[in-house]
């Protein structure tokens, strides 16, 4: 039996074994390959799934405060000319007991508007009751001395309550003396000096909150663009880690550009619009990068894959 017969041919040659693994892409690798080569978010993997979660959700926040400071000064200066217009109605306010009580007006009830708001001003005890549904203004603020209440119709015949002061309480959760003192006095011109203050103490609760409401927002949308093609079954391999990695990295360049959009206080869209818009138009990018890559011989894979 010759040598050359296959039963005495020599085993096949392994391939020297895989080195270790490369090590994970720094911060700005990832952030530049996103934005200056949108086709190689392809090559995401189930594996970068928390470290995509991470960085879409400090893009969100930290977009949300810059929206928030973009948003500051027009906040300020619609509480200041409120502060005034009460100041100048009421002449001068009391807290006292968890009530508010007033100077002005004293014949009660008493009807008046502002801004296109109809405030009204009531006896203590009085039921929140909106006398017509035809009114003109489609919001307004009820005030009587236990409860202060704003109030909109989003939609004919439909009212929404939102409770300032009720049960002696701020928003109807935090107890009126956590906040301010018992007894407090304000004339007119001390209410505005008052509520400037308070406005610069509560800069960072208004940034904090702007930032929270953003990182829900995004983590919606994330989710519900995710959730589609694992409702369809078609991730690409990887499974859900995958399509979520994939769509946590596509929405940081959209955070980014809606944060943007919204902050300059263009026509048109909200945050929440100019995100989904955004993230839509980006992956429309990413998917011409690839298809033009893989037209000329030269996908992405073959020289994009230090980036992720």
């Amino acid at each position: 039996m010759s040598t050359s017969d296959p039963q005495f041919m020599s085993p096949p040659v392994l391939p020297p074994p895989a080195g270790p693994p490369p090590p994970p892409p720094r911060l700005h690798e990832v952030l530049w390959g996103l934005f200056f080569n949108p086709g190689c978010i392809f090559q995401v993997d189930g594996t970068l799934m928390w470290r995509g979660l991470r960085l879409l959700a400090l893009a969100a926040v930290l977009g949300g405060m810059v929206l928030g400071m973009a948003q500051y000064p027009g906040v300020r200066r619609t509480t200041l000319n409120w502060a005034a217009w009460f100041g100048e109605q009421t002449g001068a306010i009391t807290l006292a007991g968890g009530e508010v009580r007033w100077e002005r007006p004293v014949t009660l009830p008493y009807v008046t508007r502002h801004e296109g708001w109809r405030i009204e001003f009531h006896p203590r005890g009085t039921p929140m009751k909106l006398e017509s549904q035809h009114d003109p203004e489609r919001q307004g603020m009820w005030i009587a001395p236990d409860l202060i209440k704003l109030w909109w119709r989003p939609m004919e015949g439909r009212v929404v309550e939102l409770p300032v002061l009720q049960d002696k309480k701020i928003w109807g959760v935090f107890p009126m003396a956590w906040a301010l003192p018992d007894g407090l006095a304000l004339t007119g011109p001390e209410m505005t000096v008052f509520i400037r203050h308070t406005l610069w103490q509560m800069l960072p609760f208004f940034l904090v909150q702007s930032g929270l409401s953003t990182l829900f927002e995004v983590f919606l949308y994330t989710l519900l663009f995710a959730s589609i093609p694992m409702l369809l079954r078609q991730t690409a391999g990887g499974g859900w880690r995958r399509a979520l990695a994939f769509y946590a990295f596509a929405g940081i360049p959209a955070v980014i550009v809606a944060s943007v959009y919204a902050a300059l206080g263009l026509p048109y869209l909200d945050f929440g619009s100019a995100f989904v818009f955004a993230f839509v138009l980006y992956l429309l990018l990413a998917m011409r990068a690839a298809r033009k890559a893989a037209a000329t011989g030269k996908p992405p894979a073959t020289d994009d894959a230090d980036w992720f």
